[in-house]
């Protein structure tokens, strides 16, 4: 035991030493423990040297009475870290801290972001977007950013592009166009020319305007020009009238007797209705045949022994429901010999209203029968020009469309219809219906015989005419919205009877 004492007395006098300082103390150096030789590391916090476990070693600074956020960082006492400070990472929130300079999420709006500890950790800064109209990206509750989207106006492709404010997308614009010489959009034709005849003459006609048909037949035959064509008999010579018809004669031999003929005069309509529909033929004014439509709504009447001079015809038709078309008139001069036809004759639709007066918002049905398989364009007006809305018949020729009157302000209204064939024919409009949108307690009679003879002639609308605009008689306010305008001209057009 006293020989321990003896060996190692330097090593108990370092230790009681190292107390002394009251610092941490290891041994770096070799000692001898019981006469064997022993290595340990010394390490002193407080050297001013940053060595071993040490996380920082400022020497004398250690012991520094600490102030929070004072610069530069004081090592803590046991050299196992930095005293707390702004800046250290760590949120230390007995000293107030709110953050310490890592970043955070945040939103601006709908829009994710970050946001940056402020100088003195104690509070973030403000909100920076990561995300923007304008990145390419839908995010943010966008409705697009950027780009474009395919659409359809008036039946042609195009394209909308995105919004500035990415909250929705542009208007359409189309890629497509009438004149671009290619059928699309619901065109009939664009550009190029049809072969047709007109009084059997060959020619051609023209795709119109607008691409929705075709124009009427243009023929560069005529009688007269040399060449036999057409309906032509003979086209010149001494045998030939001027309408190119052979001259009557008679004449014979081996005892026959002489004989006369003379060449009928004829008109000859050809066109379409509807479906297996009942079609008058007028001739100045009085009926003169009456024919049926085909399951094709095609008609063709031939009329004979026709009396030369200026003749007005007219056709109408009714369809299967009872209702009737208005009469499709045009005047020729008729020409002795002659054979006249009068073709792609397309009657305007029927058209009828489920109801004549309704409140503003309620649906009001607008339904007629035209050819089948064609185009309708339905027109609501009270003013030019009008909603148009474009409908499709099926086999039947029927057409259909419910009109929301929330568009519409009170007072009294129009309807009416035009198709377009699909080969191209586009007929005129129909008669208009009125309606009413607002009081619908109100019972108008409209009553076109304004003299009330039981008639509606010239005598009725010279009196409408006569009371245009503010009525002086009540009579003439046929649709009984306290004025005399197109409106009352046309439902007398109607009720017409000559």
């Amino acid at each position: 035991m006293i020989f321990w004492l003896k060996k190692n007395a330097l090593l108990l006098l370092f230790f009681t030493l190292a107390g002394l300082i009251g610092n941490p103390v290891f041994l770096s150096q070799p000692v001898f423990a019981l006469g064997i030789p022993t290595s340990i590391s010394i390490t002193v916090c407080g050297d001013h040297i940053k060595q071993g476990n040490e996380f920082c070693d400022e020497g004398s600074d250690n012991n520094k009475v600490y102030v929070y956020g004072a610069n530069p960082k004081y090592c803590n006492v046991d050299c196992a870290s930095f005293a707390p400070a702004c800046g250290d990472t760590v949120i230390q929130s007995g000293f107030g801290e709110i953050c310490d300079s890592a970043s955070g999420s945040c939103m601006v709006g709908l829009y994710s972001g970050t946001k940056a500890c402020n100088d003195t950790c104690d509070a973030w800064l403000d909100c920076q977007a990561t995300e923007y109209c304008g990145d390419g990206i839908n995010n943010g509750g966008e409705t697009c950013d950027g780009g474009t989207q395919n659409c359809t106006i008036n039946g042609y492709n195009g394209k909308k592009a995105c919004l500035g404010d990415c909250t929705g997308w542009g208007d359409c614009v189309a890629s497509d166009s009438c004149g671009d010489k290619i059928i699309n959009g619901g065109e009939i034709c664009d550009g190029g020319t049809q072969n047709c005849t007109i009084n059997g003459y060959n020619g051609n006609k023209t795709c119109n305007s607008s691409c929705s048909g075709w124009n009427l037949c243009q023929t560069s035959e005529y009688c007269g020009d040399g060449i036999k064509n057409g309906n032509e008999q003979c086209d010149g010579g001494s045998s030939c009238t001027s309408l190119c018809q052979i001259k009557s004669g008679g004449g014979g031999g081996g005892g026959g007797g002489g004989s006369s003929s003379s060449v009928a005069t004829k008109v000859i309509m050809e066109g379409k209705a509807y479906l297996k529909s009942s079609i008058t033929i007028l001739k100045d004014g009085k009926v003169t045949t009456v024919t049926n439509a085909d399951e094709n709504a095609d008609f063709r009447v031939e009329i004979s022994d026709v009396t030369p001079g200026v003749t007005t015809f007219g056709v109408w038709a009714k369809d299967n429901e009872g209702r009737k078309s208005i009469t499709f008139s045009f005047t020729v001069n008729v020409q002795a010999g002659t054979t006249i036809t009068i073709s792609d004759i397309f009657l305007p639709p029927t058209i009828e209203l489920d109801k004549t007066a309704v409140q503003k918002g309620e649906m009001i049905t607008i339904e007629g029968t035209t050819a089948p398989l064609s185009r309708v364009d339905i027109v609501v007006q009270s003013a030019p020009p009008g909603i148009t809305k474009t409908v499709a018949t099926e086999k039947n020729g029927i057409y259909s469309y419910n009109f929301d009157t929330s568009v519409l302000e009170e007072g009294s209204h129009l309807a009416k219809a035009k198709a377009t064939s699909p080969g191209g024919l586009m007929g005129s409009y129909s008669q208009s219906m009125t309606f009413t949108v607002g009081n619908t307690g109100f019972n108008c009679p409209k009553n076109s015989d304004i003299n009330r003879d039981k008639r509606v002639n010239l005598v009725d609308l010279s009196i409408l005419l006569y009371n245009w605009g503010v009525p002086k008689n009540a009579n003439a306010d046929i649709n009984c919205d306290k004025k005399v305008n197109l409106i009352d001209f046309s439902i007398m057009m109607y009720y017409w009877t000559g």
